[in-house]
């Protein structure tokens, strides 16, 4: 019985996400590294005796489209956020709480330095840019459910 609980949540979230009037339609986007290198590790080039590197510190990437999704912003309470330094408004607070699914259920898994982009429009003209900087689970059992946290990427947004 305790084993069907975290499906049961699982499939509970999926519902309120796909269904909630707040739900933007997303499109997820994974970096790809696309530097080539005589040598690899896991797959990633190595840059001398230095190993892998993160993806952050790439310079040659590119963006492979995991698929179409839905995303709640989940912050339950309020969270305090920096002031600019003119007082007149705030930086908005560092990390957002995201709850994202696929579109297909299971049709991908989202992982750290994902990319979300919410469709602002139905056209999908407006995309605002997210990216995962954290994944966490409100339970301690498998299959965990996911929650995201997420900076903002201006700097990827499409207009």
């Amino acid at each position: 019985m305790l084993h069907s609980v975290p499906s049961a949540v699982s499939a509970m979230t999926r519902a309120v996400i796909v269904n909630h009037p707040n739900a933007f339609g997303a499109r997820v986007f994974r970096k790809t590294v696309t530097r080539t290198a005589p040598t690899s590790v896991g797959g990633l080039p190595t840059l001398g005796g230095l190993a892998v590197l993160d993806s952050e510190d790439e310079s040659e990437i590119g963006w492979e489209l995991l698929g179409n999704a839905y995303a709640v912003m989940a912050n339950g309470q309020f969270q305090p956020a920096q002031m600019m330094d003119r007082q007149d408004a705030n930086n908005g607070a560092p990390t957002v709480d995201m709850l994202v699914v696929p579109e297909d259920e299971g049709a991908f898994t989202i992982k750290k330095h994902d990319v979300v982009f919410l469709m602002v429009e139905e056209t999908g003209t407006v995309m605002l840019a997210y990216e995962v900087v954290t994944v966490e689970t409100p339970l301690n059992l498998t299959p965990h459910p996911m929650r995201f946290q997420v900076n903002r990427r201006a700097d990827l947004d499409l207009l």
